[in-house]
């Protein structure tokens, strides 16, 4: 196994990011590529995919541990410092291809109730390109039940003849470098951010990404532009106004890209962060992409830009019943972004008909600038057709979890049904071959009321959706009491995780 660093600067970094303090939301459980759980310890992970100038691809991984989580033990200067065992599997085919396993040790303190810091930790590790399957074990030293085990899927593809991208890392903090080291990129050492989610208080987007194989397709004195900009999650190729950054520069093997957004203006949403490259003729060459999150609730939604529309014989003025309008504008939620349902989940207080009609016509014009009409009567066709098949008698289909994923995102390519085993709750287990730019996506959903039969959303992997680690458990400790006597450890996983690999 080779290291880019030795495992001397590793222990330095950890010592110098665990200075700062860092205070998690519980909003993280749905945003990092993996949180895993058990007894009292979390962990939040995450991984970028880089190359070396030579070719040579590796992965970083980013660990944040609370370290009040932990037990301490008194060293021999009589502070209390608490160990973390790690071990991480890279998955190829059920081979481990390649292993790293190491011990953190934490901000050593003097007061364990006291303790507001986090255990930060990165790694770095050489890879050959291909799909691996992590598997995570990290483990309390001090308190060996006091574990959690956890798997992520990652991708390291940069082939040698093809203009290819890092992953965009998101930044914490950056600095001029005085000395090179494992953070040092461009000059600059980078501290990455841990989280793809930013609340209130975080005002400014950092990012860094290379680059890599543009000289073997451009002469080294052409100019290219590379765009970074932020579009809407659910409107795709929207750009955010006013959040575009455009940088020229010179044909390199390797190029670099580092920059940041003031987000001190950005509303609560979902959002995703590209980076483009154009030649000088304004081909695209090469797009990147990076999902994050955004909570800004000081920012409301302007009434103003609907007030200030004016227009005549639109299809949204067939509407003229307060009522039914809201009734109208409430099934667009699946559809809506975060900034549209701030609108949405205030229609109690909106009584103005015009308000309502150009809200309307303002929805679907901001998907279909050309035929707004079209996009609404296609898209209430959907609503029809999911009340009917998923409302119940509290709820209108589009309502509920089923139906606002079958609208946010369309037809599942396959559909796993389980609604008879006397060991679990009825559940259904959704495929989608291709979302939201996502390849192999799934949702689980679980009956846990018989008397509605409606089905909650337990777990995803798409982006932005609830993460649950421990959906299987829900199924299985939440379902009915039998007589089988076949113990729930040993059902427990295996079929589960068969249907979820391959709902077919």
């Amino acid at each position: 196994m080779q290291f880019k660093c030795s495992l001397k600067s590793i222990h330095l970094y950890n010592t110098y990011i665990r200075m700062k303090k860092y205070f998690l939301l519980s909003i993280y459980l749905i945003l990092v590529n993996f949180i895993g759980f058990c007894n009292d310890l979390t962990v939040h992970f995450n991984y970028s995919c880089f190359c070396t100038n030579d070719g040579q691809p590796y992965i970083e991984t980013y660990l944040s541990i609370p370290q009040y989580q932990l037990q301490h033990v008194k060293n021999s200067d009589g502070l209390f410092v608490a160990t973390v065992q790690v071990t991480m599997l890279f998955m190829q085919n059920d081979s481990i291809a390649e292993y790293n396993k190491y011990e953190i040790q934490s901000q050593a303190i003097n007061d364990t109730v006291i303790n507001q810091y986090n255990i930060l930790d990165q790694q770095r590790l050489f890879l050959d390109n291909g799909d691996y399957t992590i598997n995570i074990l990290i483990k309390d030293k001090n308190a060996p039940d006091n574990y959690i085990t956890g798997k992520v899927k990652a991708s390291v593809n940069f082939p040698d003849d093809e203009i290819c991208s890092s992953t965009i890392c998101l930044i914490d903090t950056c600095y001029k470098a005085n000395n090179k080291s494992m953070l040092t990129r461009s000059g600059y050492d980078l501290i990455p951010y841990f989280t793809k989610f930013y609340p209130e208080n975080r005002t400014t987007l950092t990012y860094y990404n290379e680059i890599y194989n543009l000289d073997k397709y451009l002469t080294t004195d052409s100019k290219i532009v590379v765009y970074t900009q932020i579009e809407n999650f659910e409107l795709p190729d929207e750009v955010i106004t006013g959040y575009t950054n455009i940088q020229k520069a010179t044909v390199k093997s390797v190029l670099p890209t580092l920059g940041k957004f003031n987000i001190s203006s950005l509303p609560s949403g979902n959002y995703t962060l590209v980076i483009k490259v154009k030649n000088e003729e304004g081909k695209d060459m090469i797009t990147t992409k990076k999902f994050f999150q955004r909570s800004n609730p000081a920012i409301t939604y302007n009434e103003g830009l609907l007030a200030n529309l004016h227009l005549t014989n639109s299809f949204a003025y067939r509407f003229n019943s307060i009522d039914s309008l809201k009734m109208i504008i409430k099934s667009f939620t699946p559809k809506a972004t975060d900034y549209e349902k701030m609108f949405i989940y205030d229609l109690n207080e909106v009584e103005d008909v015009t308000l309502l009609q150009n809200f309307v016509y303002h929805f679907w014009s901001e998907r279909d600038e050309l035929n707004p009409e079209k996009a609404f009567n296609d898209y209430m066709r959907e609503v029809a057709k999911v009340n009917r098949s998923y409302g119940n008698t509290v709820k209108y289909g589009y309502e509920t979890d089923r139906g606002r994923v079958y609208l946010q995102y369309g037809a599942p390519n396959h559909i796993h049904e389980n609604k008879v085993s006397p060991s679990t709750l009825p559940y259904e287990i959704w495929q989608y071959y291709e979302i939201a730019g996502q390849r192999n996506k799934r949702f689980v959903f679980a009956s846990m009321d018989a008397a509605t039969k409606d089905y909650n959303l337990i777990h995803s992997d798409v982006f932005g959706e609830l993460s649950n680690p421990k959906w299987q458990y829900e199924l299985y400790l939440n379902a009915p009491i039998t007589d089988d006597e076949t113990s729930y450890d040993e059902m427990w996983g295996v079929p589960l995780d068969e249907y979820y690999d391959d709902p077919h």
